[in-house]
């Protein structure tokens, strides 16, 4: 029970990080492809999260760059 509280704090801190870091809006669909890989971890099924966990979110991360950007994840 503690991992998943822990696994599920670090995706929301990291979703936060994204939310709040500042050009084109993101398709919900590439938030899924990208974070799809962290399900294991965020599920506490994995220990640690996966090197495609890892470079999925940093891809996410690099891809969406403004505050609006990043409020516009997923509002349709």
């Amino acid at each position: 029970m503690k991992s998943l509280f822990l696994s599920m704090l670090f995706l929301l801190s990291f979703l936060f990080f994204l939310a709040n870091n500042g050009e084109a809006a993101v398709p919900c669909t590439t938030v899924d492809a990208n974070a799809a890989a962290c399900l294991g971890f965020a599920t506490g099924m994995a220990a640690k999260p996966s090197d495609a966990c890892c470079n999925g979110l940093r891809q996410l991360a690099q891809t969406v760059k403004s505050v609006n950007d990043k409020k516009a994840i997923c509002d349709a």
